[in-house]
């Protein structure tokens, strides 16, 4: 009688471990599934905090090329301009020659002089 009931003792105490064993492992997976809900979280977080930079960049890049663009079309046009005057009936009456600045060394001024 005295094995059975050890028998009986070691059975329940099998199913206890094993009950608890079961519970560890469903608290273990509740806690993963808790830790990637707020590592997703933090991931989402992120990978907005990320978007947001890429936009902010594309944004002065954008501005950036849009002014680079504005700047080649002065310089184009300010190319023209010197090119019409080089070659218009004003150059035919006068040539461009420098005079010395006084009171700055080195420096110098285009002024139009007669032919």
């Amino acid at each position: 009688a005295e094995d059975l009931v050890e028998i009986l003792e070691t059975r329940e105490a099998e199913d206890l471990v094993e009950n608890l064993e079961e519970r560890r492992w469903r608290l273990a997976m509740s806690a993963k599934q808790v830790t990637s809900g707020v590592a997703e979280g933090e991931l989402r977080q992120e990978l907005s905090t990320i978007s947001e930079d890429l936009t902010s960049l594309f944004m002065r890049v954008e501005q950036s090329e849009v002014g680079l663009y504005s700047l080649a079309d002065a310089v184009s046009r300010v190319c023209e301009e010197l090119s019409h005057l080089r070659t218009g009936p004003l150059s035919q009456r006068s040539t461009a020659v420098t005079q010395p600045v006084p009171g700055f060394a080195g420096a110098s001024v285009v002024a139009d002089a007669p032919c």
